[in-house]
C-alpha cells in the first residue's frame, strides 16, 4: 500500500486495518510517534467514510449505499481499538452498533454465515457467501470482544453473535480442513486464507472461553493442519485467493485466481499459528476411537481477602447457605470445589477454587446475582468501590496430584 494512502486515506482499505495495529502497538509500548497517523485514520473512519443515512460505514461501489462485509475488519477493530486507547465510551458504542448494523442487514439466522454484499436499492439481495468476507467479520467479532469491557450492554449482543457465526462457519469445514471459497457451493475451490483467518478467530475464542473448546477445538486443529501443507518449502502461502470486489453472480468467485502474492495468506496464517500454539499449551488432547478429544482441564485458583474481626460469625452464617441462584451461576460458569478458609487470628480469608477458563471465571462479575452478593457482603468486609471484596491473587509454587 503506498504511505500516501494512509497519510491521505480516501477509503478504509486505506487506513482502518493499520490504524487498529498502529493502536496496538502504541498501547504495547511502541516508542514511535504513532498518534499522528493514528488520529489521521480515526478522524477518517469516524467522519469522513461515506455512511449510510442511519450511520453504517458504506461504499458508492459497485452501487450506491453498498455495505462490503469487509469493512467490518477495514473500520470496526481500530474504533474499538480506540476505546481501550482512550477510555472513552462513545468508541464502545459505535464499533458494537456497527457490528449489529451490518448483522441486521447481513447475516443469516439460519445458516450462521453472512453474504457478501447488501445493496439499498435492491429488493432482493443475491447471498453469496464470500469465505474471506466473513473471515474478516468473524475476526471483527473476536476483535471487539477483546476490548470490550464486560459490562457493556451490547456485549452479550456480540457474543451472541460470534457464537452463531461459530457455529455457521464450522457446519461448512470440508473434511480436507478447509473452507470453500464460496461456503455453501462444495465445487468451489478450497481456500487458505479464509481458513488461515477461521483458525486464529477459532482458537481466540477458545482461549478466551467464549465458545464451547470440546465442540470447536478439534474443528480448529483439523483446518491449522490443512494450512500447514499450503507453507511451502521458501516459506509462501499457496492457495490464497488475490483481493477480491463484489459480484452478484457466481462465476465471478469461481474464477477469481490464488496467487502466493496475496498477502491476505500470509498475516492470518502467522496469527493462526500463534493462536494455535497457545491452544496447544492450555488444553490437552487425546485420541480416542481415532478421534480427537480434548481432554478436560482444570485450573487451580487461590486469593486472600479480609473479614472484620467482629464478624468473623456473621460471615459464616451468611455462607450457610450460599443462595440457591449465586450457586448456580457459579456452576454455569465452570466453578467446581469452592472452598473459602478463615484464619481467625488474622481476620483473613484463603479462597480455593477450580475453574475451566479464566475469561468465565471473570464474567461472574457481571452477572446480576454477584453484583447483589458483594452488596449483601460489603458491610462485613474490606471492599473496592464497586462492592467487590479486595481480594489479592496467590502464586501456585507447589502442586501434588
Amino acid at each position: 500500500m503506498p504511505l500516501r494512502n494512509l497519510l491521505f486515506p480516501r477509503a478504509l482499505d486505506d487506513t482502518g486495518a493499520m490504524t487498529a495495529a498502529m493502536i496496538k502497538a502504541k498501547r504495547g509500548g511502541s516508542k514511535a510517534n504513532l498518534q499522528p497517523i493514528i488520529d489521521i485514520g480515526i478522524g477518517h473512519i469516524m467522519t469522513k467514510q461515506f455512511r449510510l443515512a442511519d450511520g453504517t460505514l458504506a461504499r458508492n461501489r459497485p452501487q450506491p449505499n453498498t455495505l462490503w462485509l469487509d469493512d467490518m475488519f477495514m473500520g470496526v477493530p481500530a474504533i474499538a481499538q480506540m476505546g481501550k486507547l482512550t477510555g472513552e465510551r462513545k468508541y464502545y458504542d459505535e464499533a458494537c452498533k456497527q457490528v449489529l448494523s451490518f448483522a441486521k442487514r447481513m447475516f443469516n439466522h439460519q445458516k450462521g454465515v453472512y453474504m457478501h454484499g447488501w445493496v439499498e436499492s435492491m429488493t432482493e439481495h443475491p447471498e453469496f457467501r464470500w469465505a474471506r468476507a466473513n473471515g474478516w467479520a468473524f475476526m471483527t467479532e473476536v476483535e471487539v470482544l477483546e476490548v470490550l469491557p464486560e459490562n457493556h450492554p451490547m456485549r452479550p449482543q456480540i457474543l451472541q453473535l460470534l457464537r452463531e457465526h461459530a457455529k455457521g462457519l464450522a457446519s461448512y469445514q470440508s473434511g480436507s480442513g478447509f473452507w470453500h471459497q464460496l461456503l455453501d457451493r462444495e465445487d468451489s475451490y478450497l481456500e487458505t486464507s479464509a481458513t488461515a483467518i477461521y483458525t486464529y478467530a477459532f482458537a481466540r475464542a477458545i482461549n478466551r472461553g467464549w465458545i464451547d473448546a470440546k465442540a470447536y477445538a478439534p474443528a480448529t486443529l483439523l483446518a491449522w493442519n490443512a494450512i500447514t501443507t499450503k507453507v511451502n518449502q521458501k516459506g509462501q502461502v499457496e492457495g490464497t485467493c488475490v483481493g477480491t470486489g463484489m459480484a452478484f453472480d457466481p462465476a465471478f468467485y469461481y474464477y477469481r485466481p490464488t496467487s502466493l502474492f496475496a498477502a491476505h495468506g500470509y498475516g492470518p496464517t502467522l496469527l493462526a499459528g500463534a493462536e494455535v500454539l497457545t491452544l496447544l499449551k492450555n488444553k490437552k488432547f487425546e485420541i480416542n476411537d481415532g478421534s480427537v478429544q480434548l481432554l478436560q482441564m482444570i485450573m487451580r485458583k487461590a486469593f486472600l481477602m479480609g473479614v472484620r474481626p467482629d464478624a468473623h460469625d456473621e460471615y459464616a452464617r451468611r455462607h450457610q447457605p450460599i443462595w440457591d441462584d449465586l450457586a448456580q451461576v457459579l456452576k454455569d460458569h465452570g466453578v467446581s470445589n469452592y472452598s473459602i478458609f478463615l484464619d481467625r487470628d488474622s481476620s483473613r480469608l484463603f479462597g480455593y477454587v477450580e475453574i475451566d477458563s479464566e475469561e468465565r471465571w471473570a464474567s461472574i462479575a457481571d452477572t446480576d446475582v454477584c453484583k447483589r452478593w458483594w452488596s449483601y457482603m460489603k458491610d462485613l468486609m474490606p471492599t473496592n468501590a464497586d462492592n467487590s471484596p479486595v481480594s489479592t491473587d496467590l502464586q501456585e509454587v507447589f502442586h501434588i496430584d
